[in-house]
This record gives C-alpha cells, sequence and structure tokens, in this order.
C-alpha cells in the first residue's frame, strides 16, 4: 500500500482531510461558476449582436440594445 492511501486515523487528521476536500470542492465550484458567468455573458453578447443584424434585414423597427439594467434581470434569470 501506498502511504497516501491510509485513511486519516486520529481526530486531527480526519479533520485535516475533511478541510482539503471541502476547499477542493469549493474551488471546483468556484470554477464552475467563474465559467458559466463567463459563457452566459458571451451568449447575451452573441444574442445582443444577432439580434441587432436581423432588425435591419426585418421591419427597421425592432433593435436590440444591451442595457445594463437589461443586462442584470437576463443574468438573475439564468441564474434561477
Amino acid at each position: 500500500m501506498a502511504a497516501g492511501s491510509n485513511p486519516p486515523v486520529g481526530r486531527r487528521s480526519r479533520t485535516i482531510a475533511l478541510r482539503r476536500k471541502r476547499k477542493t470542492y469549493v474551488d471546483e465550484m468556484t470554477q464552475i461558476k467563474a465559467t458559466r458567468d463567463v459563457l452566459t455573458l458571451e451568449f447575451c453578447r452573441e444574442a445582443a449582436v444577432f439580434a441587432d443584424s436581423r432588425a435591419y434585414e426585418g421591419s427597421m423597427l425592432v433593435t436590440a440594445r444591451v442595457t445594463p439594467a437589461g443586462l442584470t434581470w437576463l443574468k438573475t434569470q439564468v441564474r434561477a
């Protein structure tokens, strides 16, 4: 058996092992959240560009503008 494969026996060892596992989990979740936020914002940008380009093909009345309030609303809808 390798030295690292033995389960922690003492209370302090178990506590440290749990802290390490929790830290790894939190780091992974933080990375996933950051990636999701970047992808969400990129999607919003692409959707606005697409809507702007399509607005001129049809009726000139429809335009998509990305406003801070609209972006905030969209982010809250995506996170829900």
